[in-house]
């Protein structure tokens, strides 16, 4: 073999395995994602590469337990508290996050209860993924006349005694609410494990029943119902639960009854007046007396009228009375449930006249006093001038015996007398 003949195999040679390679480029593809490049005019081939893989944790969904706060079902979002924690985080579903009860049959998330405790799955980015009611949690439906002992965070159903701490969830009416605000009257669900509460839900709250103007039926009794059964007492507030009712007050012969519709945490309030028939019905009266401390009758019963006095409609008789006062007798036609009367007693005539004589008298005996005093000076004055006369005629007699005549001076003689 010449070395043309060489030459031209090892060409072909090449050639046949350059054609190889072009139908395996062609054969297998860009499975690399990148295109092969030129260099000097020869074609070689980029092998493919391994795409990065996702970090485990973010290819694996995370779970827990925790309670529903709340559902947006405009933004898709739930809130969630972690059982045993005061955490609240904010999540997202969407139309393809799988929802179950706790027989895993498949459900709406509008089916979801605020105040259920469920188990999630979720990614990373806090997508749901899934969503079931959780089965590890036992739930007690339609408890009532329950007790609670707040100091030592128990709650008691008949013998059954469960505890709660700070962390459990309280709902009612879709919303949280505080365990101070529930009454033995509700009706709840509880849901939990062993003896220990994740979550109380209100399932039929209470309002509440205000009795007014009570004075005429207290001591009766009010019944709303047939379950509630109460003494009347002054302005009572009765805790019933949500519902349409009779309401009737009785007392002695006398009774009335209404029909009453009691809201969620909202008050009613019952005035009796409008039980009492005309010949019971009371009015209530306010009085003001002048002078403090006057007595006080109403059909011969003294009344304490520091404060307002009910009475009974129709005629009563009224006396005010007060030492050094006239006394003030009137009939009064009780018609109107609330009336004040401003009663001021005068003094008294026969208290005047007494007085008047009394200051007659000691005026007179002043006056006569008076004249007493000035009499006696002047008697006084009398007897000091005879004594002055008649030492005057001793004096001249001695005068006439020595004949010398002395003047006397009466006036500086009768001053030495009386201290001028």
């Amino acid at each position: 073999m010449n070395i043309k003949e060489k030459t031209f195999k090892y060409i072909m040679v090449f050639l046949g395995a350059l054609f190889v390679v072009v139908i395996i480029m062609i054969a297998t593809g860009d499975k690399g994602g990148k295109k092969a490049t030129i260099s000097n005019g020869v074609d070689i081939p980029v092998m493919p590469t391994t795409k990065t893989d996702e970090s485990e944790d973010s290819k694996s969904d995370k779970s827990l337990q925790a309670v529903v706060i709340d559902v947006d079902k405009d933004k898709l979002t739930m809130i969630l508290q972690q059982t045993g924690t005061d955490s609240k985080i904010t999540y997202s579903y969407t139309g393809g996050t799988e929802v179950s009860n706790r027989y895993d049959e498949a459900i709406s998330v509008n089916q979801l209860k605020i105040g259920e405790v469920v188990d999630v799955e979720f990614a990373a980015d806090r997508k749901l993924s899934k969503i079931k009611v959780s089965d590890s949690d036992w739930e007690y439906q339609g408890v009532t006349d329950f007790k609670i002992d707040t100091e030592k965070k128990l709650l008691t159903v008949g013998s059954s005694v469960y505890s709660y701490t700070d962390n459990t969830v309280i709902i009612d009416e879709d919303s949280e609410t505080t365990l101070d605000k529930l009454e033995s009257i509700d009706v709840v669900t509880l849901k939990g494990k062993d003896k220990q509460l994740d979550s109380i839900i209100v399932t039929t709250g209470h309002g509440y029943v205000r009795l007014d103007s009570t004075t005429f039926f207290e001591g009766g009794f009010v019944e709303i119902g047939s379950k509630i059964v109460q003494l009347i007492t002054e302005n009572m507030v009765i805790p019933v639960p949500v519902g349409d009712y009779t309401l009737t007050v009785t007392k002695d012969k006398t009774s009335g009854s209404k029909d009453i519709s009691v809201e969620s945490n909202e008050e009613i309030r019952v005035n009796l007046i409008e039980f009492q028939s005309d010949a019971v019905r009371l009015g209530t009266l306010s009085f003001k007396i002048a002078p403090t401390g006057a007595k006080l009758t109403i059909d011969g019963v003294v009344k304490d009228y520091s404060d307002i006095i009910d009475v009974a409609y129709g005629t009563h008789k009224i006396v005010i009375s007060a030492e050094g006062y006239d006394t003030y007798s009137q009939i009064i036609n009780v018609q109107d449930i609330f009336k004040e009367y401003n009663i001021s007693l005068s003094q008294s005539t026969e208290t005047s006249a007494a007085d008047t004589k009394s200051e007659k008298d000691s005026t007179d005996e002043s006056e006569s006093q008076t004249s007493k005093n000035t009499s006696s000076a002047n008697n006084t004055n009398s007897k000091s001038n005879q004594k002055q006369t008649t030492s005057s005629k001793k004096s001249a007699n001695n005068t006439t015996q020595t004949t010398t005549y002395q003047t006397i001076d009466y006036s500086k003689l009768i001053g030495s007398l009386f201290g001028d």
